[in-house]
Parts: structure tokens; C-alpha cells; sequence
């Protein structure tokens, strides 16, 4: 079982419409994986850099604190945590940005996606957890608002 986090976003929502028999929607108030997952698709994420505007706080509380509380509870679980980052995470680089280029990410959304690849590598190794990080650039399509 695959159990998404983050399925009502644009990319989540598009991934959920091609495998809707074959996932696991978790609600957004909630932490747990569904109880056979043996896969975990986060997709969760604040999506530009602008919320230093406005608030402060929500590139953390979305990127940071919920990853957490949901690492959490995979923690004694055998699953593998597939993260969807970002391209961002680069910050100034020549591109297009290859795999192996330092990360040097320059706002909150992006220092934050780059701080929660480093949290989820980290408790992974700790805990001998199976991981991916996927960094996706420049999604578009249909229905992209």
C-alpha cells in the first residue's frame, strides 16, 4: 500500500487520479501511514518563496513540523519514504542544475525543502529507513494555478 501525503495539491492531485485504486490518501489532519503502507509519497510542501511576507512561520510549520510528526510515526515501520523537494534547492547555480551540484537555497521555501531533505536523510540513516528525494522542476500543466 502507498500512502500520499499531500494529495490535493497540484502535483498530488494529478499523481492521485493515475493510481486511485492503488493509494492511500491520508487526511491532512492526520500523521499516520495507513497501517499496511509499505511506501510513503510526501508531497507536502508550501510551493513559493513569498510567505516571508506574510508570515513567518508557515514555510516551517508546513515543511518542517509535519514532516517531522509524520517521520515519526513511520519510524517503526519497514517503508520507504519517496520526498518530493524541489529544484529550488539549488539557489544560484549554472543550469540546468545536475544532481551533483551543492545546494545553496536563498528563501524560506527553498531553505526549508533543502532543510527537510537533511531532517528525512538524517532519520532515515538513524533509523536504517529506505528514502528518495525527488526534486521536480518546473511543473506545469492543466489546471496549474
Amino acid at each position: 500500500m502507498l500512502s500520499v501525503y499531500g494529495g490535493t495539491g497540484f502535483v498530488g492531485k494529478e499523481f492521485c487520479k493515475q493510481f486511485a485504486g492503488d493509494i492511500y490518501l491520508v487526511p491532512r489532519d492526520q500523521d499516520d501511514p495507513h497501517p499496511d503502507t509499505t511506501q510513503v509519497l510526501y508531497l507536502i510542501s508550501t510551493v513559493d518563496n513569498y510567505n516571508v511576507l506574510t508570515d513567518t512561520q508557515i514555510d516551517i510549520q508546513t515543511n518542517l513540523s509535519k514532516l517531522t510528526r509524520v517521520l515519526e510515526k513511520c519510524k517503526d515501520k519497514d517503508v520507504t519514504f519517496n520526498f518530493v523537494s524541489s529544484w529550488f534547492v539549488y539557489g544560484a547555480c549554472p543550469l540546468p542544475a545536475k544532481e551533483n551540484y551543492s545546494c545553496s537555497p536563498t528563501g524560506f521555501y527553498s531553505i526549508t525543502k533543502k532543510c527537510a531533505e537533511d531532517l528525512l536523510i538524517s532519520f532515515c540513516k538513524t533509523l536504517g529507513l529506505n528514502y528518495r528525494i525527488f526534486r521536480l522542476g518546473n511543473v506545469y500543466g492543466p489546471g496549474d494555478e
